[in-house]
């Protein structure tokens, strides 16, 4: 009702469902009729994790010799408690100010802030859901945000490079945001991470 008087922003209509332990996840097949046949797409994935997606760099999928499928999804996630739509990174609408705490979370809870993720599902060939997974991807653990790949390298799994904004950590009292420096992570999962970082400079 404050939404629809104007009194506050109308993105604060929308709200979160807290009272779950999991989050669900909508998929869009990119061929649906040669992935599944039978499964109906608009009934979402249970994630065993309560979170928000915020945005998907990369996403593939693999059927096994049995007709097993896996899926898996490279993203950006944040708490609900981060995903604040009233204080959508630090600014206070009602003042119009800016606090750049909002985006710090204190030691130990970083998890709370956006990082990346890697999201694995497995389907059965009739298209039941056997299996999600929630884990940090290729333990890079720092805040981390906006993920983004070469899109011609889009829905494969080998030799993909993700770009994201992250923080370089040299700042004590906002050491995660303002994000900072731009790094490239090869999510190969035979090789590993491997950073190569673009530090961003200010000038006068």
């Amino acid at each position: 009702m404050l939404a629809l008087s104007g009194i506050s922003p109308m993105i604060s209509a929308l709200s979160m469902d807290d009272s779950k332990s999991t989050s669900p996840i909508y998929l869009l097949p990119r061929f649906p009729n040669e992935i599944v046949e039978d499964r109906d797409w608009r009934v979402p994935i249970e994630a065993p994790k309560q979170m928000w997606l915020l945005h998907v760099g990369n996403a593939f999928e693999q059927r096994d010799v049995k007709g097993n499928l896996e899926i898996q999804v490279h993203a950006a996630a944040c708490s609900y408690q981060w995903f604040n739509f009233c204080k959508m990174f630090g600014y206070i609408w009602r003042s119009g100010t800016l606090d750049p705490s909002f985006m710090n979370a204190r030691e130990g809870e970083e998890d709370s802030l956006p990082h990346l993720v890697e999201v694995s599902m497995n389907f059965d060939k009739e298209g039941n859901c056997k299996y999600c997974s929630v884990e940090p991807l290729n333990l890079w653990t720092t805040p981390s945000n906006f993920p983004v790949i070469n899109p011609m390298v889009s829905s494969r799994k080998k030799q993909v490079h993700l770009c994201f904004a992250t923080s370089y950590g040299s700042r004590q009292t906002l050491p995660h945001f303002p994000f900072d420096i731009v790094a490239k992570l090869n999510v190969d999962e035979e090789v590993g991470f491997d950073l190569v970082g673009w530090k961003s400079k200010i000038y006068r």
